[in-house]
């Protein structure tokens, strides 16, 4: 069974690029979700491991990480931040 990846960006073109990647290497691919109202909505069990920006329309995905770490859900952030600029 193929592994299914959530990506939560709210750039058009790095979630395009993102979701090709993946596909390309056999995962099947959740959303893009560009708000993370809408990515906290999401079933848990609806996915194996996540991209997530760090900045989506609504706002920073940290409450989304949490529930992802909580949940043992695998996931990396994927950001133009530099590392000083994270916690």
């Amino acid at each position: 069974m193929a592994w299914r990846v959530l990506i939560a960006e709210d750039e058009f073109f790095i979630a395009l690029d993102l979701e090709t990647v993946f596909q390309d290497a056999g995962a099947q691919v959740v959303g893009p979700v560009r708000r993370v109202e809408d990515a906290l909505a999401l079933p848990l069990e609806g996915f194996d491991a996540a991209v997530l920006d760090l900045e989506l329309e609504d706002g920073c995905c940290y409450p989304f990480a949490l529930k992802l770490l909580e949940a043992g859900i695998p996931f990396i952030l994927a950001t133009g931040h530099s590392r000083d600029q994270l916690p």
